[in-house]
């Protein structure tokens, strides 16, 4: 999709041309960008929480070692 078209569904959803000025277009591109990354992120981080409750559950399985 190409940045014209992203701002023409902007236009359409917000009412707000922001293909107006080459400025409002590039910092909405990197709005866009830093949400993907920021959401990618937090994705990342659940990834991260679930293997750990993975490795807890599976530690918790291992039978005591006799002395």
């Amino acid at each position: 999709m190409t940045p014209e078209r992203i701002a023409e569904i902007y236009t359409e959803e917000t009412g707000f041309e922001i293909g107006s000025e080459p400025a409002a277009l590039q910092d909405f591109a990197r709005w866009i960008w830093n949400e993907a990354i920021f959401s990618a992120s937090v994705r990342g981080r659940i990834a991260q929480l679930e293997s750990r409750l993975v490795d807890n559950a599976i530690l918790e399985l291992k039978l005591p070692e006799e002395p």
